[in-house]
């Protein structure tokens, strides 16, 4: 797998500015109601440290709009970007209508089309219900 180099320095600390980014989008897209869940927050932070390698926590960024998440990720980034931000829909519960139409606007900001979006949530719908039927089925096995 390929760490992003894209680098800029930042009060004299050189960091990473499209796993920032990301990290922040991520943010903003579970930023509805109340805002994020606490789960939603766990999964983002697991994210932040190991998927994106990042030394920071979801406490201290600031979340971005769809239309900056858009201008910081480049195109071979954006499909990624999306599956992420599906992902974290995924963790709100109760599931919230607010929360699908927030991750929408950014998968369409990131130039998501309906169809790909919807199939996109179909496969995670689906491996979350396998994922789950698994684990059901290990608990009552032991």
């Amino acid at each position: 797998r390929r760490r992003h180099t894209r680098l800029r320095t930042v009060t004299g600390v050189q960091t990473c500015a499209l796993p920032i980014s990301i990290a922040r989008g991520l943010l903003g897209a579970a930023s509805v109601g109340p805002g994020p869940t606490d789960e939603q927050r766990r999964i983002i932070d697991c994210l932040i440290h190991g998927y994106l390698g990042l030394d920071t926590s979801v406490d201290a960024l600031e979340p971005l709009e769809p239309h900056e998440l858009a201008a910081a990720v480049p195109g071979t980034d954006r499909t990624r970007v999306i599956d992420l931000l599906i992902a974290v829909e995924l963790c709100r519960h109760p599931a919230d209508p607010a929360q699908a139409e927030r991750t929408e606007a950014y998968a369409l900001a990131l130039g998501a089309e309906g169809g790909w979006l919807e199939a996109a949530h179909d496969a995670l719908a689906g491996a979350l219900d396998v994922s789950r039927r698994q684990s059901r089925s290990a608990s009552v096995s032991r």
